[in-house]
């Protein structure tokens, strides 16, 4: 299944937080409840940069985080992450560093086989600080 498309618009100098829910092609949520978050290179884990084009260097790396069963998810109980739901978060020092050039992103997943998975990508628009 392709990766879904989801734009991002920053601000640069502010923190930057995503909460997104990743489903299987038959809608049912993956289960993430066994997935390293923050910034991990231990299966499983997640990744997901922002750079100026696929190929260039990364410009900043988001940190994850699994998300708490909450009140209407299915399923409705168990571990954080087994509903599927995770927040990409950047750091306002982190968005301080993206200027306003064309950026784009992706979030990929390694399962504990050693599987990849590319699960969302889009462009980023940066929104220049004033005050800052």
């Amino acid at each position: 299944m392709a990766a879904a498309k989801h734009n991002l618009v920053i601000e640069q100098g502010v923190d930057f937080d995503l909460e997104i829910q990743l489903k299987n092609s038959d809608g049912t949520a993956i289960d993430l409840s066994g997935y390293n978050a923050g910034i991990s290179d231990s299966q499983p884990y997640f990744v997901a940069k922002i750079k100026r084009t696929p190929e260039t260097a990364e410009i900043v790396r988001f940190s994850t985080t699994k998300m708490a069963v909450e009140s209407g998810d299915t399923p409705s109980s168990g571990s954080a992450g087994r509903t599927g739901r995770v927040k990409l978060s950047l750091t306002n020092t982190q968005t301080l560093t993206l200027t306003n050039t064309a950026y784009v992103y992706d979030l990929y997943r390694k399962d504990s086989a050693g599987n990849w998975f590319r699960d969302l990508e889009g462009d980023v628009e940066v929104i220049e600080a004033i005050s800052r």
